[in-house]
Formats: structure tokens, sequence, C-alpha cells
């Protein structure tokens, strides 16, 4: 399967209770990214520096969690063994520039690294 995925962010749904990921997550960015995996007929995945990779419709409870440096080795093995079960054999990462937002390092270093364990082909695709 190939993926587009993009970051978790830091504007939630506060809503009480579980809810889909793409319901949580109140993001433009994540919204178009996965209405391009849809019109492209491609999986998608919102890694969150909580969960790994979530897909749309995992269910999760509102939390505040920066993903930081100290976890992202644990975050590569994480996502690694999601990429793996998924059946994913690429990805096309939608992100921000981590050299003009450091915020942004952590998790594509994450995905780097997981893509990287697995051999999986990983395009990474600036965002303005």
């Amino acid at each position: 399967m190939h993926i587009y995925c993009t970051t978790c962010s830091k504007h939630k749904s506060t809503h009480e209770g579980r809810i889909a990921a793409i319901q949580r997550y109140r993001d433009e960015r994540i919204t178009s990214v996965y209405h391009k995996s849809q019109k492209d007929n491609k999986g998608f995945r919102i890694l969150s520096g909580k969960y790994g990779l979530l897909s749309p419709t995992d269910q999760i409870p509102y939390y505040d969690q920066v993903l930081l440096l100290n976890e992202v080795n644990n975050m590569i093995d994480l996502a690694a063994l999601q990429l793996e079960h998924a059946e994913v054999c690429s990805v096309e990462l939608f992100v921000k520039d981590p050299e003009k937002n450091p915020d942004w390092k952590n998790y594509v270093t994450t995905m780097v690294g997981a893509c990287s364990k697995l051999n999986i082909e990983l395009e990474v695709k600036y965002l303005d």
C-alpha cells in the first residue's frame, strides 16, 4: 500500500471520549492531505507524537503531547511496526521544512528512520 502521511497538530477537538483521528485534529493541512489521499486512492496516516501512525478512523481521546527528541527512537520502532503491519510499501510525507520549522524535525526524523528500517520508499514533500 502507498500512503500519504502528515503530522498531528496542536489544534484538536476537545470533544470528550474517543473520536476518529480525522475529527480530533482540527487543522486544514491534515484535512487537505486526507482529501488528496482519497482523490488519489491512497492510504492515509497521521503521525501522532503519542500514538504513532493513526488511520483517519482510529478512535483517540483528547491529548496534548509533542514528540520530544528523547522519544524519537521509540517512535521510530513503533512507526516501523505500524508500517509493516499495514503492509505499506511507500510513503509520501507532507510536512513543513524542519530547517525553517524546528518543531517538525522529530516527526520527519521518525518517518525517515521508520521507512529506512524497512527499506520503504519515502518522499518528503515540503508544504508552504
